[in-house]
C-alpha cells in the first residue's frame, strides 16, 4: 500500500464527525479495510437517522416488525418483503415526495430488506462482522 491519506469531516445539524486515516506501505490491508469499514458503519447509521427525519420511518417499522422473524426461513422472509403489505407501505411512503418516488422506494426496499434478514442472524451489514478494530463500534450501534 502507498502513502495515503483520507479524511471525512461532517459538520451538519448535529452531526460531527471527522475520521482520518493515513497509509505508509506498511499498512495493514485489514487494518485500512477496518477503516472503511467503520466509515461505513458511520455512514449507514446517520442515513437511517437523516430518512427518519423526513419519511414515516416507524409506520414501515410497525409493517415490518410483523415480520416471521428469526426462525422462519430465507424464503418465508423473501416472500413476506415482497408482500402486498410491505410493498403498499413502501409505496405509500414513497408516493408523499412524487418528485423523488422512485428512489425513496428503492430506498426503503433495501432498508425492509436490511432490517427483516438481519433479524434473521443474516450478516447483512458490516456492523455484524467479528472484526476486532470494530468492537467498538459494533457495541456502540447496538
Amino acid at each position: 500500500m502507498d502513502d495515503g491519506f483520507i479524511q471525512f469531516i461532517a459538520n451538519y445539524d448535529e452531526w460531527k464527525c471527522i475520521k482520518k486515516y493515513r497509509t505508509v506501505p506498511t499498512t495493514n490491508p485489514l487494518t485500512f479495510s477496518e477503516f472503511l469499514a467503520s466509515y461505513s458503519i458511520t455512514l449507514d447509521q446517520r442515513f437511517v437517522m437523516y430518512l427518519r427525519t423526513f419519511l414515516d420511518m416507524k409506520q414501515l417499522d410497525t409493517v415490518l416488525s410483523e415480520s416471521p422473524g428469526k426462525a422462519a426461513s430465507v424464503g418465508e422472509l423473501l416472500t413476506f418483503l415482497s408482500s402486498s403489505r410491505v410493498v403498499s407501505t413502501i409505496q405509500k411512503i414513497a408516493e408523499k415526495d412524487s418528485k423523488n418516488a422512485n428512489e425513496i422506494e428503492s430506498i426503503l426496499k433495501a432498508y425492509s430488506a436490511r432490517k427483516v434478514l438481519r433479524e434473521k442472524g443474516m450478516i447483512v451489514e458490516y456492523a455484524q462482522v467479528d472484526i476486532p478494530g470494530l468492537k467498538r463500534l459494533i457495541n456502540k450501534k447496538a
